[in-house]
């Protein structure tokens, strides 16, 4: 329902509905259930490339709530000096540069005391002077021979986008893509489906990474059948000294197996995904069946 009415609002950027549960989860913050980082070298290109995983993300309809970190901030303004034609007039770049610094940026010229403080004295355009590109192309600058050349004969200017941040991951830049599991979809398929995307969009020399609540769902694959295990083999060991007995521990977690049925049965019925917090909800039943199949040997 909010996320039907944020869609609604002009002009509003919605960077996710985020289970507050999952804050500080991995230490690192508010994590996403579906979190991937994508390096490379070019930084534009490397935007390019995260505008296109999104919209294909959102086309697969596995997940919502696709975002990324990767923000345009307010734009500026290049001056690209033309070194041939400033040569044939006779202006230098220093010259081009010193005077762009002094009527846009400002240089100082003095101090100035009063009260016991001093302040410095900076002389530069005024502010409907140097607020626009074009203001830029009007100024002048004094050749070799100290005669007046206007500063759009020897310049380029041009205008564009600037980001906020550069992050970089392993010493590349990076730019981050989370999203949240669709309703009734599965974390681990809509992981392999941004995978299979990316190795679809990511050309040669550019990568991606798996970060956040996904990287902790894809080690947990492999370490939660570890941990069974290795808790069943314990639990053997222990109720066989408890016991004094090879035929009672093994009645005890006979029990187990049920568990586990129990667990896939009622995650079925209740639409419940498996994920890493009903991975950590399979042990603690396991955990609670043999306890009561303990009690019950005990009697």
């Amino acid at each position: 329902m909010l996320r039907a009415q944020l869609r609604a609002m002009p002009g509003l950027r919605n960077s996710g509905v985020n289970d507050l549960s999952m804050r500080g989860f991995t230490g690192r913050g508010t994590q996403f259930p579906l979190q991937f980082v994508i390096t490379g070298s070019d930084w534009t290109r490397l935007g390019q490339l995260s505008d296109e995983m999104m919209r294909r993300m959102q086309a697969t309809g596995l997940m919502v709530d696709v975002n990324s970190d990767y923000k345009i901030g307010m734009p500026e303004v290049n001056i690209l000096p033309d070194r041939a034609r400033a040569a044939d007039v006779g202006v230098s770049a220093l010259s081009i540069g010193n005077t762009v610094n002094a009527m846009i940026g400002g240089v100082r010229v003095g101090k100035f005391k009063e009260g016991g403080h001093r302040y410095d004295v900076r002389v530069r355009l005024l502010s409907d002077q140097r607020s626009r590109p074009e203001d830029v192309k009007r100024l002048t600058v004094r050749n070799r021979d100290g005669k007046l050349v206007r500063l759009s004969e020897v310049v380029q200017v041009s205008e564009k986008a600037t980001v906020q941040t550069i992050n970089r991951r392993n010493r590349q830049r990076a730019i981050t893509l989370q999203s949240n599991v669709a309703p009734g979809q599965s974390q681990k398929d809509a992981s392999e489906a941004v995978l299979a995307i990316a190795r679809e969009v990511l050309p040669p020399g550019y990568g991606i990474d798996v970060t956040g609540s996904s990287a902790l769902l894809k080690e947990a694959q492999w370490d939660f059948p570890f941990a069974i295990g290795l808790g069943v083999v314990i639990a053997y060991m222990v109720l066989g000294s408890q016991f004094n007995s090879f035929v009672h521990p093994f009645l005890v977690l006979l029990a187990m197996p049920f568990c586990l049925t129990g667990a896939i049965i009622g995650m079925k019925l209740s639409g419940v995904t498996i994920n890493l917090y009903s991975m950590i909800g399979v042990v603690l039943l396991m955990g609670i069946v043999k306890k009561n199949s303990i009690l019950r040997v005990e009697f």
